[in-house]
């Protein structure tokens, strides 16, 4: 049976249901007509992100350049919800398009930090790149807890095998005389999962417990039943890490720009953010003991 290819609306915060996964109703049709591969879906998404922040680099000289900025980053957006989607209509899911997925993000908001971080600096000088090291840092952290928030969500709650995290206890050895590009690849891939893991809240108890459980179910409908019970005890919980995903820094990015001081975006991220990440974290060790704590009784019963 393939996997549903829209993500799963319990977790689509406001901006994302009623601005962002609309407009990617839209496109994504037409991308497909196109015969557009998912991976030039990514890379034309990311040249919508570098485009706006060429634009924001412009914003001291008028409000307008703020907004077009906006625009451009809104676009970006779209296309990198629309790749997956259109990998997934198409059946063209791969690990390699996850990596250049995930490297086009990080070339957007690089090529934003670059802009911005010029600006500041032109005003507190060269010191101020330790605030904009400081955001990127904080930045990599945050986003990357947050999509892991939703991939596990995606996986047990709707069981698609393709957001199935890595099991780091046995990564399987590349084979003999694998490129310098796959073992660099597989090395970025596990150090970053690590990351994720260790800043998300998800202990190494709850995953194992939730596979153990899984297994001792036998038939379509218990298993329907788990993941029904699963995203209803856990939607409102991945929807908490929302102030973390992306769109929502974007419209930061173009606050700070429109009050003529983009210091404003890199002492959120570096600063703010990462209190709401340590409360966030906390919540979640205390949701994982009634998660364990509900699916162990249902195990009783």
């Amino acid at each position: 049976m393939s996997e549903p290819v829209r993500r799963s609306r319990e977790i689509e915060d406001f901006s994302k249901r009623y601005v962002i996964a609309p407009l990617i109703d839209f496109v994504v049709p037409i991308l497909v007509k196109l015969k557009i591969s998912p991976n030039m879906v990514s890379i034309i998404g990311m040249l919508c992100g570098v485009s706006a922040a060429i634009i924001l680099s412009h914003y001291n000289d008028s409000w307008h350049y703020s907004l077009m900025g906006l625009g451009m980053l809104i676009v970006w957006h779209v296309f990198d919800g629309a790749d997956g989607r259109v990998a997934r209509i198409t059946n063209t899911q791969s690990e390699f398009g996850k990596i250049v997925d995930g490297i086009c993000d990080y070339i957007v908001f690089i090529a934003v930090y670059i802009v911005l971080g010029m600006a500041v600096t032109m005003v507190y000088g060269p010191w101020a790149w330790l605030l904009v090291l400081a955001a990127g840092m904080m930045h990599a952290v945050q986003a990357g807890a947050y999509e892991l928030q939703r991939q596990e969500f995606e996986f047990w709650g709707r069981g698609k095998k393709s957001a199935e995290l890595p099991d780091l206890e046995n990564v399987p050895p590349l084979p003999e005389g694998s490129s310098l590009w796959a073992r660099l690849a597989t090395g970025l891939g596990i150090g970053y999962a690590k990351m994720q893991y260790s800043f998300s809240g998800i202990d190494g108890e709850i995953r194992p417990s939730l596979y153990a459980h899984v297994d001792t179910l036998s038939g379509e409908e218990p298993v329907q039943s788990f993941r029904d019970t699963y995203r209803k005890l856990c939607a409102a919980q991945v929807l908490k890490w929302a102030i973390m995903c992306p769109h929502y820094r974007s419209y930061i990015i173009v606050f700070a720009c429109l009050m003529k001081a983009p210091e404003i975006y890199f002492i959120a991220e570096a600063l703010v953010l990462p209190l709401f990440h340590i409360y966030l974290v906390k919540n979640q060790n205390g949701f994982n003991a009634t998660l364990l704590a509900r699916i162990k009784a249902e195990g009783e019963q």
